[in-house]
């Protein structure tokens, strides 16, 4: 398992122009080979300390024939290049050319584009001049210039600095700034996957997805009340978290009345009313919640409602006010009540 962890196999891909078949030489092809080991030995040496019993550590892919034997080459490094977290590219004026190279430059973005990453995730280290007008696409920023690199040339030879020494200290020094940068970003994206991992783990946090619903009842009903509160809570957020208790003297037309209550209904997604018992309860709490609703239709805000009737009779004065009247006397009482309020019922696969 890699350092940063899934879904990524390797943190790191390397991406160089052998130059062999060119040059007919293994100088390019073993320099880069050394200063991509050494990079993986430091970066192992910094991490994998933190990591866990899991089996997580630095692992760093470096092209040298190492693949599979009858394995599709493209679909093996396509693979690789993919689900790896960061790119390293050794630039030379060989890389624009080869076909291989581009073909994982376009790999790795093409996938960074689906997963939220981006030029930030790729390191690149220019080993031996190349002019401006020459460097890949994908290397290039938005004015269409060279991406920021890193200068790995010698100025008197052109070749990558100690080509033929390959222990010389100016190598181990020049080695230490990809390193730092790569190690930032790969501590930096484990951070991000493993918040994100901890986000999807069932039960840990729940989408924003049931609809908030105002349910008012009689206060001497609050047993009913809240057992009812319990069978809708897996569909919906249900207010208030109590009953008040009925004040004889409440005038429904009183405006800091009427300021409450519009608070109430404005942070929630819909109104039901409870019908427990025959009382004259169920009438004034219908017309007081008409005049909400009128209220805040004058805001351009519908609050919808419904009568949950437990009773098995619906009160006369649903129907003179129109309202909706949900029996819950079946166990699809939930369902059918969110479909009546025109909210979607998420946790069940319907949408109204």
């Amino acid at each position: 398992m890699s350092y940063v962890g899934a879904p990524f196999d390797y943190d790191l891909f390397v991406s160089y122009a052998h130059a062999e078949a060119e040059t007919k030489a293994p100088l390019i092809r073993n320099w880069s080979r050394h200063c991509a080991g050494r990079i993986r030995e430091l970066l192992a040496t910094a991490l994998n300390v933190e990591c866990d019993l899991s089996g997580s550590e630095v692992q760093v892919f470096f092209d040298d024939r190492v693949l599979v034997s009858g394995q599709p080459l493209t679909q093996t490094l396509r693979e690789k290049v993919q689900h790896s977290a960061l790119l390293l590219v050794l630039v030379s004026p060989l890389y624009p050319n080869k076909s291989w190279c581009l073909d994982e430059l376009e790999w790795f973005f093409q996938q960074t584009s689906h997963d939220g990453r981006g030029q930030e995730h790729c390191t690149v280290l220019r080993i031996q001049p190349l002019g401006d007008d020459a460097w890949p696409k994908r290397l290039r920023d938005e004015r269409d210039k060279p991406v920021l690199y890193q200068d790995f040339v010698d100025p008197l030879t052109e070749l990558p600095i100690c080509l033929t020494n390959l222990s010389a200290s100016q190598l181990e020094e020049a080695l230490l700034k990809p390193f730092i940068e790569i190690k930032g970003k790969l501590t930096s994206l484990r951070k991000q996957l493993q918040a994100r991992r901890q986000m999807t783990i069932s039960g840990t946090q729940r989408p924003a997805d049931r609809p908030v619903i105002y349910f008012e009842a009689d206060p001497d009903e609050e047993a009913l009340w809240q057992s009812l509160k319990g069978e809708l809570r897996d569909l919906a957020i249900v207010r208030p978290a109590n009953l008040l208790s009925e004040n004889g003297d409440s005038d429904p037309l009183d405006r800091e009345q009427q300021k409450q209550r519009q608070l109430q209904f404005a942070s929630s997604d819909a109104l039901v009313l409870l019908h427990g018992r025959p009382s004259t309860w169920i009438e004034n709490a219908v017309a007081n919640g008409y005049l909400d609703r009128r209220l805040l239709r004058q805001r351009r805000r519908d609050l919808p409602w419904a009568i949950l009737d437990r009773i098995g009779a619906p009160p006369k004065v649903a129907d003179v006010y129109e309202v909706p009247c949900v029996p819950a006397t079946s166990r699809e009482w939930p369902r059918q009540l969110l479909v009546a309020l025109g909210l979607s019922v998420r946790d069940q696969g319907v949408v109204p």
